[in-house]
Order: C-alpha cells, then sequence, then structure tokens
C-alpha cells in the first residue's frame, strides 16, 4: 500500500500521544483491540474550547495518523465544531484511500464520545 508523506510523518512521529485521562478532561473511545482499530481522545477543555488533545490509538498506521494529525487540528475549536467534522477534508488531506476509510469514522466516533459528555 503506499503512504502519503503526510500519513509516514505521522506515523513515524506521532504527535500529542496521552497517557491515561486526567478526570477533569473529556475522553472519548471507539472501536476495539480485537477488531484492529482503536481510537481514544483526551481533550482538555476550557470554556468549552478545546486546549489540549491527546490520543492513544492502535491500529494500521493510517489509524495513528489520522488521530495524531486531528490532535493538531483541534485546539482553539469549541467543542461542539466537532460534532461537525469535515470527514471529507480530513480524507484528503491525508491521501487516505477509499479502503481506510474506517480509519476516520473510528476517530470521528471517538472526538464525539468525547465531545457529547460536554454537550449534555
Amino acid at each position: 500500500m503506499n503512504y502519503s508523506d503526510i500519513v509516514i510523518d505521522h506515523f513515524e512521529s506521532p504527535r500529542n500521544v496521552a497517557g491515561p485521562c486526567s478526570a477533569d478532561a473529556l475522553n472519548g473511545r471507539a472501536g476495539s483491540r480485537a477488531a484492529g482499530t482503536l481510537v481514544e481522545f483526551c481533550l482538555e477543555v476550557d470554556k468549552g474550547v478545546i486546549g489540549h488533545a491527546g490520543f492513544r490509538a492502535w491500529g494500521c498506521p493510517h489509524t495513528i495518523a489520522v488521530a495524531s494529525w486531528l490532535t493538531e487540528q483541534l485546539p482553539g475549536k469549541h467543542v461542539d465544531e466537532v460534532q461537525s467534522l469535515d470527514l471529507d477534508h480530513i480524507a484528503a488531506q491525508l491521501g487516505l484511500p477509499t479502503e481506510k476509510w474506517h480509519c476516520v469514522l473510528t476517530a470521528e466516533d471517538a472526538l464525539r464520545d468525547a465531545t457529547r459528555r460536554s454537550l449534555g
């Protein structure tokens, strides 16, 4: 499989890899190790705005790259913006092939899991 430069970069040097989330952070999870793709996000939020995003992920290089790339895009966004991510834009930015769209969908599910708790 061919990997885009951005996927290679984020897979080889992932950004914002997180340990366990602090009690006051928003955390969300989607997928499973058994299924081969798991993404967890830890979001530090102040007054509804994401200040820092961390992740842990298991899966293929595309999964790791999507999660890492997203942690760089999220700071400064309001948590309600996460509910309407442009998945086509994310896939295009990372050069994801169609058969790897599940990586974006799993990351989206994990982010929505985290932010839905803050939205009530």
